[in-house]
């Protein structure tokens, strides 16, 4: 049986999707910053509310609202979409030679996995315990001490307001 999403207003939705075969392709912050240059801009374009992000070598998390429903598959379509091109065209004019283990038989790329994993956040209890998980993940992971020192993750923004790149609004507004 398949878990039913509730695309509906109102309706958060903790987000995570990989890079294919696991691959840390966002291992570079350069990486990272298309990729959360594109969760802003698409954020934006669908009008949608980010309360919170984090972006590791190999997968991203996010927590977002809609204010129109089924405007969550569009989202996640379109930031995989660009971060995927704008990723390509870096490692290309890089010369990273990851681009031969991307590039499918077809000729494609195949940066994201197909899927992803969409949890529905009904309260706001279960919103502020997929917020700590996101934020504590670089810290679990052995990469930093303090999450607030995650340039690439909503932490700091909770912490003292320090721009992140990406229009947050606080879980408790």
């Amino acid at each position: 049986m398949r878990r039913r999403i509730f695309d509906e207003p109102g309706h958060a939705h903790f987000l995570t999707f990989s890079c294919a075969a696991r691959r840390q392709l966002l291992n570079q912050d350069r990486c990272k910053r298309i990729v959360l240059h594109h969760l802003e801009s698409v954020r934006a374009e669908y009008e949608g509310i980010c309360f919170g992000f984090v972006l590791m070598p190999e997968h991203v998390h996010a927590l977002v609202r809609f204010k129109e429903p089924g405007q969550l598959n569009l989202f996640k379509q379109e930031w995989k979409r660009r971060s995927s091109v704008g990723l390509l065209n870096y490692f290309r004019e890089s010369g990273n030679p990851i681009v031969e283990h991307l590039t499918r038989d077809d000729g494609t790329h195949r940066i994201w996995t197909p899927k992803q994993y969409d949890f529905n956040v009904f309260t706001h209890e279960k919103a502020w315990e997929k917020l700590q998980y996101m934020h504590e993940n670089p810290v679990k992971r052995g990469l930093i001490t303090n999450a607030e020192d995650w340039a690439f993750s909503s932490a700091r923004w909770y912490s003292n307001r320090r721009s992140v790149g990406v229009t947050l609004t606080h879980l408790d507004e």
